[in-house]
């Protein structure tokens, strides 16, 4: 079923109040802290509670019960990711709560602590890290036009590779849509590229949907970078042909809970 941004918005609010009154209210503010990273990790919850929420009496059970919630996925061994649009909801709360002072003060702890993590996580690959940063550096004024330049240019290696529409591709390209997805109100400046990733979006789930004028169109992301649709990614009947099932590579983060090291997917 389809939901209107209102209708996801609704969906959204009634399952963080649903959490918070199941708990405490405190539990809110650790619920705002854990959204602004694209993927959790017991350590990174816990870094958040004891770096930023001393002062709120944040219980240290409140991690395990963030996790375990409806309001997380598990998505890897100790991996786990907010659901999309509960994620927007607490971002746009605690911008208006904390202010985005208190978030851009957030990313920039964040940026340095997600590269320890990823020295001392062997479950996290290098892809994943990547995205960390970038939801980090989307707060920041300074970095936020590198993260638009490295998504674009993301998205210009793996369609440019994209030559017999290889899985892999794919796949790739649908992870940079979704997590642009996830980062479209801190890129609010950069339509073009949200408008790009939303047309990859339909070509690798229902390319039935895509038009004509949305394939040829040229996207100007910075000065120096052009997009377009690869030819090689859009069949002659708009239908993709492949014998695997889109949605289990649709997510940016749809890896099994294993506890295998998987570094090498994302």
């Amino acid at each position: 079923m389809n939901f209107t941004a209102s209708q996801e918005r609704q969906r959204a609010e009634k399952m963080v109040e649903r959490f918070v009154d199941r708990f405490q209210p405190c539990y809110r503010f650790l619920a705002y802290y854990a959204a602004l990273p694209l993927l959790l990790t017991p350590e990174l919850v816990n870094y958040l509670r004891v770096e930023f929420l001393r002062d709120e009496n944040v219980p240290w059970v409140a991690e395990v019960d963030l996790l375990l919630s409806d309001l997380c996925r598990q998505v890897g061994y100790e991996l786990y990711t907010i659901d999309t649009a509960v994620r927007a909801y607490l971002l746009e709360e605690m911008k208006r709560e904390l202010g985005i002072e208190k978030m851009q003060e957030v990313a920039k702890s964040l940026i340095g602590y997600i590269r320890y993590l990823f020295q001392n996580n062997p479950y996290i690959s290098a892809k994943e890290l990547q995205a960390q940063q970038w939801a980090a550096m989307v707060y920041l004024e300074e970095t936020r036009e590198q993260v638009v330049r490295e998504i674009a240019e993301g998205f210009e290696n793996y369609g440019t590779s994209a030559i017999g529409k290889k899985l892999v591709n794919l796949a790739d390209l649908a992870r940079l849509a979704n997590i642009t997805k996830e980062l479209a109100p801190q890129l609010i400046n950069y339509q073009n590229l949200l408008d790009y990733a939303g047309v990859v979006s339909k070509v690798v789930a229902n390319a039935s949907e895509v038009t004509n004028e949305d394939i040829r169109q040229i996207y100007q992301i910075l000065p120096d970078i052009e997009l377009r649709i690869p030819d090689d990614l859009i069949p002659d009947n708009l239908q993709l042909s492949t014998s695997a099932s889109i949605s289990e590579f649709i997510s940016p983060f749809s890896r099994k809970a294993t506890g295998n090291n998987s570094r090498d997917f994302f």
